[in-house]
């Protein structure tokens, strides 16, 4: 499906008084699902047991100790998936 007939689609199933901000959101999430689709069938995924792990760091070490082992998947970190939203919105 061609990107104009994908938003074309979600704009028909959100209310009519919906705001920009909707869209966006609900656009951003459907990048972030294709995302993690393609991932998946790419096979860049991280196993349930590493995310685990990764989350108890976290929780006693904070963001820094996690992030400098890294173990993000194939399409980058939420960063790289808000700066492609955007460009492809416009």
């Amino acid at each position: 499906m061609a990107r104009k007939e994908r938003v074309r689609d979600l704009l028909e199933r959100l209310p009519d008084d919906c705001s920009i901000d909707d869209v966006l959101y609900h656009r951003y999430a459907v990048l972030a699902i294709e995302h993690g689709l393609a991932d998946a069938e790419a096979g860049c995924t991280i196993p349930h047991e590493q995310v685990a792990e990764e989350v108890r760091k976290r929780r006693l070490f904070g963001d820094c100790l996690a992030n400098v082992q890294g173990g993000r998947g194939c399409s980058g970190g939420p960063r790289d998936r808000t700066e492609s939203v955007a460009a492809r919105v416009d």
